[in-house]
């Protein structure tokens, strides 16, 4: 789960937070910070939870970010791959627009859920 700590660390640095800074408001130690970021520690669920409450960001979207293609059999490789411009479109639309709006994204996504669709039939009759 080393993608974890990389994406704690990028939401840290947008949000002008030092790692002693959210280590504080975490409970937990700036080494302690460190070794999440660079992924020599995992960290429980319960600081995960902690952690994704400091940088404003849901958990599931993290984790589902954090997934190893590695760790993946085919099958869910096939998922991740289809999901992946889903959340990049949710991420963008969340961080770059004042108001968020939940009906242009349902549109990327269903144009999306299509796209991939129809490159899983045309991958299948090759």
């Amino acid at each position: 789960m080393k993608v974890f700590g990389k994406i704690v660390k990028l939401f840290r640095k947008n949000l002008y937070l030092t790692q002693v800074e959210l280590a504080e408001r975490c409970g937990i130690t700036p080494e302690y910070l460190s070794k999440i970021e660079n992924g020599s520690k995992t960290p429980s669920m319960e600081l995960m939870k902690d952690i994704c409450k400091v940088i404003d960001i849901p958990l599931p979207l993290v984790l589902l970010l954090s997934i190893d293609e590695k760790e993946l059999g085919k099958k869910n490789k096939e998922d991740k791959f289809v999901m992946k411009p889903i959340v990049e479109t949710i991420l963008s639309k969340l961080f770059s627009e004042d108001q968020f709006d939940i009906s242009a994204i349902d549109k990327s996504i269903q144009q999306l859920k299509s796209t991939s669709k129809s490159n899983s039939v045309k991958a299948a009759s090759s």
